[in-house]
């Protein structure tokens, strides 16, 4: 019997392109196709028409390295609505545009650990109008996560190596602590929460020290 030879498929992007341009320069126009479907990518007014988020929030969170997941594509951020929505799922934010919101009325008064500290005046809803703290940031070793890849399915890939945590009050409402792990998964928590899990890793790490 005569064997017969096969040549290997090449594996392919969804978009048809060969797998080889998805390591283009993510501010080429073949990076998008990283993403699965093109047609999920929102620009920052398209996001805040889905979400009652502002285009001036979303573009200090992207410079801080907290909030959705964005994309720079030719220039131009873009959010993958997959992201968007599991980011908006896990901080409470439900889906629907702005309803009336609150104009802002002038300067406020700044939290004294606030690292703006004008009062925000330039905000143009009070929504906007929000202290920021400095970003705190821990080192992590190298740790392993899985990614879904578009080519080969989920695999293990190196993970974020560092925690930023910051805090952040809205004019008028309640101070929350925001834990982002390299600007990937954001986490808020009350000063309730907070505490409890500041008690939470204490008491794991007296656990631990004592069997040292």
């Amino acid at each position: 019997m005569t064997a017969i030879e096969t040549t290997p498929t090449e594996k392919k992007c969804p978009c048809g392109k060969p797998a080889a341009h998805l390591t283009a320069p993510e501010d080429s126009a073949d990076w998008a196709c990283r993403v699965p479907d093109p047609q999920a990518l929102l620009t920052a007014r398209e996001v805040v028409d889905l979400y009652p988020l502002s285009v001036p929030a979303l573009d200090r969170w992207r410079l801080e390295g907290c909030g959705p997941r964005s994309f720079t594509v030719a220039g131009r951020v873009l959010y993958p609505r997959g992201d968007l929505d599991a980011w908006c799922a896990r901080v409470g934010v439900s889906q629907g545009p702005r309803k009336s919101p609150e104009p802002a009325a002038g300067a406020v008064e700044c939290k004294p650990w606030c690292e703006y500290g004008d009062g925000h005046a330039g905000a143009t809803y009070r929504a906007d109008q929000c202290c920021y703290s400095p970003q705190l940031r821990v080192e992590l070793s190298t740790h392993l996560r899985i990614e879904e890849s578009v080519i080969d399915g989920p695999e293990w890939v190196p993970g974020p190596d560092y925690v930023n945590v910051h805090a952040q009050q809205v004019a008028g409402e309640d101070p929350r602590i925001c834990i982002s792990h390299a600007g990937e998964d954001d986490v808020f928590y009350t000063r309730d929460e907070a505490r409890q899990l500041v008690e939470a890793l204490q008491l794991l790490l007296g656990q631990i020290e004592a069997q040292a």
